[in-house]
């Protein structure tokens, strides 16, 4: 009985890594924002029904992307990932004088899939199918931001810290590189 439960979780595993990984960098990239300090924000996000309807709109929105890897591990990292990259709210909710979102940033996607690549490489050749896939949660993430939100972050953290505006339709060019980017890592695993 217990074989086969533990079973499901042994499968899911691989996916652990990359995520601690994701949050560390996510929440050590925040730290760019002491220079720039500002007065810190406290997000409607924090309240309860809004913050359930923030998570859920990350998660479907990074499983979407996520699907087109024909992965399920991919999938919980890339869903993962397009949740976990608002850790880097987490210092400005703790009232320390940081420019909030900065992991939200193209650099930060590619500096992380990088690090998760080499951090998680086997046989001394990096896996860059999980760039991809951080790539596809970022946006993914990003999507989710421009529909529900103002769509205004600071794509080019932590070079240049002021926040760009995005049109409302944008959204859906975010999420379709999501996929895309999660069509190439599936691409790859046929190979």
């Amino acid at each position: 009985m217990f074989g086969s439960e533990g079973r499901g979780w042994t499968l899911l595993r691989p996916a652990f890594k990359p995520l601690v990984i994701y949050l560390l960098a996510a929440l050590f990239w925040s730290l760019f924002g002491l220079l720039a300090p500002t007065t810190p924000l406290h997000y409607k996000e924090y309240s309860l029904p809004v913050l359930a309807i923030e998570i859920g709109g990350h998660l479907s929105f990074g499983v979407l992307a996520g699907v087109f890897t024909f992965d399920p591990v991919l999938v919980l990292v890339c869903t993962g990932e397009s949740l976990l990259i608002d850790a880097d709210h987490l210092p400005s909710a703790l009232n320390f004088p940081v420019l909030p979102r900065l992991a939200h940033s193209v650099f930060f996607a590619l500096f992380t899939g990088v690090l998760i690549c080499y951090a998680l490489r086997r046989e001394k050749r990096p896996d860059f199918r999980l760039l991809l896939v951080t790539i596809g949660g970022v946006f993914s993430h990003l999507s989710y931001d421009v529909l529900a939100g103002n769509g205004q972050f600071p794509i080019l953290s932590p070079f240049y810290l002021a926040s760009f505006s995005f049109p409302y339709f944008s959204w859906i060019l975010f999420e379709v590189g999501a996929c895309l980017a999660n069509l190439g890592v599936a691409m790859r695993l046929r190979q």
